[in-house]
């Protein structure tokens, strides 16, 4: 029997179109952590409103950070951005929830961390906003998948 480790992938695609000639950076991350919801709440009228958060994770920053600074300056949309629940599974890597954010933007970057600590190596919390969301659950039991648009404010 394997066994099962599981790590959070974020995967942006055609970052290198945003890279600085003779900069190189990954466009693949293993992330530290991951956050996203959706909550309805009812108003007085008997109606409800829908709110979903903007997707959160925490990685370690690199060479691609300057890169993600600029992509929030600028509000470029971003063509794709995948982030995986991975495991390996029978020496085989695949994923277990997949989030794709389409036509996404970077809302925030914020670098830290702290010399004091035992890892002084800086991290980074990164937000996505997105048009669309496509979410996709799979195991050994079965698979669904849902297709969300952001309610506007």
């Amino acid at each position: 029997m394997t066994s099962q480790v599981r790590k959070w992938v974020l995967r942006i695609a055609n970052l290198d179109r945003y890279v600085p000639k003779g900069d190189s950076v990954r466009d693949e991350f293993e992330l530290l952590s991951f956050s996203h919801g959706i909550y309805a709440h009812s108003l007085p009228d008997g109606s409800r409103q829908v709110q979903m958060q903007d997707i959160n994770v925490m990685r370690a920053s690199d060479a691609a950070t300057p890169v993600l600074f600029k992509l929030c300056h600028s509000g470029d949309v971003l063509d794709s951005v995948v982030l995986e629940l991975r495991t390996l599974d029978d020496d085989r890597d695949v994923f277990l929830m997949r989030y794709e954010l389409l036509k996404a933007r970077v809302a925030a970057v914020n670098p830290g961390g702290s010399p004091q600590s035992g890892d002084p190596a800086l991290v980074e919390g990164l937000t996505f906003t997105c048009e669309r969301l496509r979410m996709h659950v799979h195991n050994r039991d079965g698979h669904s998948t849902v297709d969300l648009t952001p309610p506007k404010p």
